[in-house]
């Protein structure tokens, strides 16, 4: 969920607007962006770049106003080589995609001299006829009501792909499939800054970028099996698709569908006996040489 109050400053400008197109700017301030300190071809970094781009020129552009709350429904990204140089994008330009679906859009994003190093696309939508506070009230309500008290421990930050000092999301599953599934859950205290180093949002949810950083996470366990890793997987690009809004302080469930070797995972996310979204990583290196013994 988003409106306009979600954040006090905005990451992107406007620099030039067209019906179909418009053009922006990004603001490389670290110390009001700390997912600025993430490498330039993190999935976090990246859904930040579409979610400020995107709504920005959507606002620009008349599909909705900074009051309206949206929701993002579906988001494929890729990288190009440029993102792995060490620069972080300053440049976008966003075009409004006609379709069935509502709200489409794709978003590149690059350098100043026009190099393109995010290719991203999505689908959004708007709550415009509903009265959104009291739905998501209910819907919160639901999950809270349904949830199993959790008593598990969060793995350590090594074994899921971080630094020692990383904040794991991640514990292990205590169901009998537990080889293929884990278990995860993201608060409302420790899950945004100050508590966690770099994620920000409206902690009305779990948001895109927290369940990107929970599916790389998992994607690190499922791959390592249980190892430490020497170096974290490199992801080159991706698709979500988003059902229900996953809630914060209720755990949830990270099942590993499907795996192709060395190139990328499909992960589903469930909560309180629903299917919440569905996330595919790809990797652009190989994975097995990135595993360390502990």
């Amino acid at each position: 969920m988003t409106n306009g109050a979600t954040y006090k400053t905005n990451f992107a400008r406007i620099l030039s607007s067209a019906p179909d197109r418009v053009e922006l700017a990004f603001d490389l301030d670290a110390k009001l962006w700390p997912w600025l300190n993430l490498p330039p071809h993190h999935p976090v970094l990246v859904e930040k770049y579409q979610y400020f781009g995107a709504t920005t020129a959507s606002w620009e552009q008349g599909l909705f106003t900074p009051e309206t709350f949206t929701a993002l429904t579906s988001f494929g990204w890729g990288c190009t080589p440029a993102a792995f140089a060490g620069d972080y994008p300053t440049r976008g330009v966003f075009k409004t995609q006609n379709g069935e679906e509502a709200m489409g859009f794709s978003l590149n994003v690059g350098a100043d001299d026009g190099q393109v190093m995010y290719q991203t696309r999505g689908q959004g939508f708007a709550f415009k006829d509903r009265d959104y506070r009291v739905w998501r009230e209910r819907s919160r309500r639901a999950a809270l009501d349904a949830k199993v008290t959790a008593d598990f421990q969060f793995l350590s930050p090594e074994a899921v792909g971080l630094a020692a000092n990383g904040h794991s999301f991640i514990g292990v599953s205590e169901q009998a499939d537990q080889a293929l599934t884990l278990i995860a859950c993201v608060t409302k205290q420790g899950g945004y800054v100050p508590e966690h180093p770099f994620h920000t949002g409206s902690r009305d949810h779990v948001n895109a970028a927290q369940l990107m950083d929970c599916g790389l996470q998992a994607a690190h366990w499922f791959l390592g099996g249980g190892q430490s890793w020497a170096e974290p997987l490199i992801c080159i690009g991706g698709e979500a698709r988003f059902q229900r809004y996953v809630e914060l302080d209720v755990p949830f469930t990270i099942t590993l569908v499907e795996q192709v070797p060395n190139t990328s995972v499909q992960l589903k996310f469930s909560q309180a006996g629903y299917d919440n979204a569905v996330l595919v990583l790809k990797w652009g290196h190989n994975v097995a040489a990135k595993r360390t013994e502990k």
